[in-house]
């Protein structure tokens, strides 16, 4: 039996009624032991969950970015000139290395009592940061928060993928996604009003009040819970990947530490710097053969990249959040070197791109849920963004206000667009009971995109910039510039004006560099759409059919793995419904 494709263009199957009931709040299998039951939820009921589940990553959101203007007083306050670089990368740590776990964390424990515990974490880890009186006290809180920010990201699309059927999915996580922007938006001018008052604490106490009231909340708001399972604790405990999850996090810390201090605090061809690549290498090799080969629950199954629609989602949305982060990241700082902005003004000059790509992600999510058609939303997004930062990339240090605000804008509206498109492709292509896994794989993916993103810009820019100042033939300029040219800003505003025009000129002609290469990666993301195909907003194993892939789709969704998170029952039936056939 093959797929067939409908007028639209659409890949269906022989099985497909076009039936577009809510299955999603129904558990279909709920006689089946470790299948998740749902209670029938009303749309009011999802509504108010979609806002406590919004407000939740709302303030997870502006964790990330609300503290960037307070480093130098938060450094005062705790008597530590050198460790704040480790108040932001303790948090990404910890958040990149739950995300490889918490989704099968999730199918063992529970959805609401991992979401639960998260929320649980990351206020406790608020109060313990605001009321820090020590670098280390401080760092530690960040690593505490970042473990509960890094479950709540991954556990809320877990979540409404378990609750919100699949053609209707993407009208809420358009909406989750333009809270993550917006929030990212706003952290900075957030942070630095706090920060010009002296209330540096309320970056973290404010999370207190929001947290509890959302846990609140969802403690009684959310229902979902396991069918059938008997196991206790200790049962449960040995159920989990421990090699895999040592592995993956080893992995995933080694890599981040490359990327964070590469360039910075070590140059990218130190033996530090080189030895953490490798090792993270090796781990992951480990981890991907391990995880294929020995145990029976793996936290990241080497068959979710056996399938064409699934590697190519993966490795899309890798390359999306890749141009997506290098971009934003340094914006601000755009404005402050090549225009002269203090670093408030940089952030409001900003804000119309953030508030544009937040509408676009809410836009994108409702025009997919209208439609049904997710694959026009990725192709042309990624072109419109390779465009966008073209005109970027035009930029010099004599164009006007209009043109600085109007092109970072137009280059966040495809980018929202595809915020969440990647993880609706992917999840046409997944059983029901591997939600979880495909969704922790999916975020834990961006997540090292948009790390790499960072390094990338900072590689392209100072390399460039560097070169620059060392031909300027004049030593001012060189010891500004070469090698540590972010840190220069304020010197640089204090260069007589001759001085300062050639050092604008220099930041805008490296940041254009840094432009060029994220046109190339945009490019590779654009490649990597056309291999997905259009598929039907429902899951392999969703009542109305049980899809097969299509001809485009020729590999296998099981490859015959007998996963544990099917029970034996599930395993059989699904399996003659996931060959190729």
């Amino acid at each position: 039996m093959v797929d067939s494709t409908d007028g639209k263009g659409t890949t269906t199957d022989p099985g497909d009624t076009g039936d577009t009931r809510d299955t999603a709040a129904v558990d279909t299998e709920a006689g089946q032991p470790g299948q998740l039951q749902r209670s029938p939820m009303s749309l009011v009921q999802r509504c108010f969950l979609g806002l406590v589940l919004s407000l939740v990553l709302f303030i997870v959101a502006l964790e990330q970015t609300v503290v960037t203007a307070s480093l130098p007083q938060i450094s005062a306050a705790v008597n530590s000139a050198n460790g704040y670089t480790w108040i932001g990368t303790a948090y990404i740590l910890a958040s990149a290395s739950v995300m490889t776990v918490i989704g099968k964390m999730a199918d063992i424990f529970g959805r609401k009592t991992c979401l639960l515990g998260s929320v649980l974490l990351f206020v406790i880890g608020s109060a313990i940061a605001g009321a820090a009186q020590s670098m280390n006290m401080l760092i530690g809180a960040r690593v505490v928060q970042g473990l509960g920010s890094g479950g709540v990201v991954t556990l809320i699309e877990i979540v409404i993928s378990d609750l919100i059927p699949l053609h209707q999915r993407g009208l809420f996580m358009g909406f989750i996604g333009s809270t993550w922007m917006i929030a990212n938006g706003v952290g900075p001018l957030i942070g630095g009003a706090l920060t010009q008052v002296g209330q540096w604490r309320w970056c973290f106490l404010l999370n207190v009040p929001i947290g509890g009231v959302s846990f609140v909340a969802m403690f009684f708001l959310l229902k979902l819970q396991t069918h059938g399972d008997s196991t206790n604790f200790k049962q449960k405990l040995l159920r989990i990947d421990w090699i895999g999850m040592i592995l993956s996090i080893g992995a995933t810390c080694l890599l981040l530490l490359a990327f964070d201090w590469g360039g910075t605090t070590h140059p990218w061809d130190s033996a530090i710097i080189i030895a953490f690549l490798v090792v993270a290498a090796v781990l992951y090799i480990g981890f991907f053969i391990y995880e294929g080969l020995v145990p029976k629950e793996p936290i990241m199954p080497p068959r979710l990249f056996c399938n064409q629609t699934r590697a190519a989602s993966l490795i899309a949305s890798f390359f999306h959040a890749v141009s997506f982060m290098g971009v934003v990241y340094y914006l601000p700082f755009i404005f402050q070197s090549v225009y002269g902005a203090s670093p408030i003004m940089a952030s409001v000059y900003v804000l119309p791109e953030a508030m544009l790509m937040g509408i676009a992600s809410a836009v994108g999510g409702y025009v997919i849920s209208k439609t049904g058609r997710y694959r026009e939303m990725m192709i042309g997004g990624l072109a419109l963004t390779t465009a966008f930062l073209g005109l970027l990339s035009t930029l010099t240090p004599h164009s006007n206000t209009a043109r600085r605000v109007l092109y970072p804008a137009l280059f966040g509206i495809p980018v929202g667009f595809n915020f969440n498109s990647f993880l609706i492709s992917l999840q046409t292509r997944i059983r029901r009971e591997d939600i979880g896994i495909a969704t922790a794989t999916q975020a834990y993916i961006r997540q090292i995109g948009l790390s790499l993103g960072i390094a990338i810009a900072g590689v392209a820019f100072q390399n460039r910039i560097t070169d620059l100042a060392q031909s300027s033939g004049n030593d001012t300029l060189s010891s500004l510039l070469a090698g540590n040219a972010p840190s220069s800003v304020n010197e640089v505003k204090d260069l007589p004006e001759n001085l300062r025009a050639i050092a604008e000129d220099y930041y805008m002609q490296a940041f254009r560099v840094m432009f060029y290469a994220f046109i190339g990666i945009t490019g590779v993301g654009f490649i990597a759409c056309l291999f997905i195909p259009q598929h039907d907003l429902r899951m392999l194993n969703d009542p109305q059919g049980s899809p097969q892939d299509s001809p485009q789709d020729s590999s296998q969704d099981s490859t015959g793995s007998t996963d544990s998170t099917n029970s034996p029952e599930s395993t059989d039936s699904s399996n003659s419904n996931e060959k190729t056939q």
